[in-house]
């Protein structure tokens, strides 16, 4: 259902999350200032994290995404262009 870009997108995005609970972590329960590896891991989450959102709402090819992920429905034209396996396989589904 997911293409490579969105897997790599989606386990980047994950990691990154992480790293920054982690790390956010470690500097409040030493008493540290923000930066170091905290501030590093917020930067790489901000970037990852404005990729999507460009992905999701300026980039043209994949805007219709965005009515997808907040009504549920997309153009079958769409679907098909970007996601034909997975349209191939709820119409096994559906027959």
């Amino acid at each position: 259902m997911f293409n490579t870009g969105q897997k790599v997108l989606a386990w980047a995005l994950g990691v990154s999350v992480a790293g920054v609970i982690i790390t956010g972590v470690l500097a409040w329960s030493a008493h540290s200032e923000e930066g170091g590896p905290h501030g590093a891991a917020v930067v790489v989450t901000a970037v990852l994290l404005s990729a999507h959102v460009f992905m999701a709402v300026v980039n043209p090819a994949t805007r219709p995404a965005l009515a997808g992920m907040v009504f549920g429905r997309v153009r079958r034209s769409w679907a098909a262009k970007h996601h034909g396996e997975w349209l191939a396989d709820r119409d096994d589904q559906d027959s």
